[in-house]
């Protein structure tokens, strides 16, 4: 792979004026998209429920499948787009087709998606193995008995950008770490 040139104090400049006008137009093209998302959601809502209502949903019958093929829309962005307006528009649970936030299958290879065990290490802390038996984790041998915790965050797409360069600034010990104590003192 070429060297990339090293560039001017003028050069970065320039680069970085031009990066945040790049930010600046998506974020502006972003704020319009949302409230036609929510548009799209509504129409999109109203006719599951009406193939719900008359049994056209599923099966050989169906037709969900078919709408969706025909716009070449994809069904986990359809399913993001419907619960956004059921969310916004305080749908009732008990009318929702989608529940908001369901854990949906991983594309690549159809299981659902599962963090992979990570160690903690430090300094004062020797590194803690976990054993694995046939693909399945096993207790910790430790004395500390560390596990593996999964933990979801819900944030927007800024939130998301300033929360990943915190943790690669901070590395992963201290970021988890960090979250750990600021939840655990509350």
């Amino acid at each position: 792979m070429p060297k990339k040139p090293k560039l001017t104090k003028e050069q970065r400049l320039a680069l970085d004026c031009e990066w945040n006008r790049l930010e600046d137009a998506l974020e502006s093209e972003m704020h319009e998209l949302h409230p036609v998302r929510v548009a799209v959601g509504c129409i999109l809502y109203q006719m599951k429920v009406f193939l719900k209502k008359w049994g056209l949903s599923k099966g050989r019958r169906g037709r969900w499948d078919a709408l969706l093929r025909k716009h070449d829309l994809n069904r986990e962005t359809v399913r993001q787009w419907i619960c956004l307006y059921q969310t916004e528009n305080k749908v009732p649970p008990e009318e929702w087709v989608f529940q908001p936030g369901k854990p949906t299958k991983s594309q690549q290879n159809g299981q659902n998606n599962t963090p992979d065990l990570s160690v903690l290490t430090s300094q004062c802390v020797t590194e803690i193995e976990v054993a694995r038996e046939n693909g399945k984790h096993t207790k910790d041998q430790s004395p500390e008995q560390r596990m593996a915790v999964e933990c979801v965050f819900c944030l927007t797409l800024e939130e998301k950008r300033r929360f990943m360069e915190a943790v690669a600034r901070l590395g992963t010990l201290e970021a988890t770490q960090r979250i750990y104590r600021s939840l655990v003192s509350l």
